[in-house]
């Protein structure tokens, strides 16, 4: 059958298929089903092609974004090829390296120290948990210094709005909490809803963008509330879920959420109020380029190196977007103070 055979059978087949729907239609038999948007014979759009969803693509800050961060691509580049040099000249664990007397690595120790099944498998997936590197760290701010845990949840600007706070929490059904960076929204608000009754029958749920986030903010309330990670405050990021039976304070990622809420995604039936939450929990100036950045990762790290020199003793926060910039951007704030 020639091509030109197959699409006049084609057309034939598909017009004898509307032919008999539209009989049944008439008949009464059946009711139509297909929505108007889907049998081809209704067009709701003069839209000829797909909307973009950058207004001009050809911008600065969308060429920027596209192209990402050189001096990530560099760093990584840069430890992979010391990795692999590393792992060529590494002699620990090896007979040469037993008869020298070379110590293994911590890595080598944990491999050696692996739980094996019964068929000689390994779980790598148990071994590579963030939950077994999550560890209590020592203070290191002023503030964490000099007072407790305790006092340190009262000086949060979030503290002095509790009472109000809660009360449109219980007038409402949505309600959309906003405050500056480091206000206490996030740590505090999941305990104060705890605290005001809300897990008796229930859990509280809290997401962040980044699965990092999500382990950190979970590991720093469990402490607040002096309870074990993964028992009454836990976390659940991909491939990894940090709560049990008793967990009543939920940590996790928009990824997470979205997969539990996909009966209900547009959430078309709420109407959202308004709260601040007014002051910072320290002084912050915002200060603003006149030009975009053309790498933002080098551009931050510029700006901490820039504040190090010029400011006087204190904390430089910096927020990026992965873990990977997150990494990058440390490891050339280290070799850029070693050359200092």
């Amino acid at each position: 059958m020639s091509l030109a055979q197959s699409k006049k059978l084609s057309q034939l087949t598909a017009d004898n298929a509307q032919w008999e729907d539209r009989q049944l239609l008439r008949s009464g038999a059946v009711r139509d089903t297909k929505p108007p948007f889907l049998d081809g014979r209704v067009v709701f759009t003069k839209q000829a092609e797909p909307i973009m969803p950058i207004k001009d693509p050809t911008s600065d800050m969308a060429i920027i974004s596209r192209k990402g961060s050189t001096l990530v691509r560099e760093i990584r580049e840069k430890q992979s090829s010391n990795k692999s040099r590393q792992r060529f000249w590494e002699l620990a664990g090896s007979k040469l390296g037993d008869i020298l007397g070379v110590e293994k690595t911590a890595e080598q120790i944990d491999a050696d120290t692996a739980t094996v099944g019964e068929q000689g498998e390994i779980d790598f997936k148990e071994e590579a948990k963030f939950s077994q590197h999550l560890k209590k760290e020592e203070a290191v701010s002023d503030l964490a210094k000099s007072k407790s845990i305790a006092e340190q949840r009262q000086y949060l600007p979030i503290f002095s709005v509790r009472d109000d706070l809660l009360q449109v929490i219980r007038e409402n059904q949505i309600v959309v909490v906003v405050g500056e960076t480091g206000s206490g929204k996030t740590t505090q608000l999941t305990q104060y809803l705890h605290e005001d009754g809300y897990t008796i029958k229930g859990i509280v749920g809290c997401t962040q963008p980044r699965r990092v986030a999500a382990m950190s903010v979970a590991k720093r309330v469990s402490e607040e509330m002096e309870t074990e990670l993964g028992e009454k405050v836990g976390y659940a990021i991909r491939f990894e879920d940090v709560t049990g039976p008793n967990t009543i304070i939920k940590y996790m990622t928009d990824g997470v959420l979205l997969r539990e809420t996909l009966k209900d995604s547009d959430l078309d039936k709420y109407r959202v109020p308004i709260y601040h939450i007014p002051g910072r929990t320290f002084p912050a100036t915002t200060l603003w380029r006149k030009t975009p950045v053309e790498d933002y990762v080098e551009g931050a790290v510029q700006q901490a190196m820039r504040i190090h020199i010029t400011s006087p003793p204190g904390d430089i926060l910096i927020f990026m977007t992965s873990q990977d910039e997150i990494e990058a951007a440390c490891y050339a704030l280290a070799e850029r103070m070693e050359q200092m």
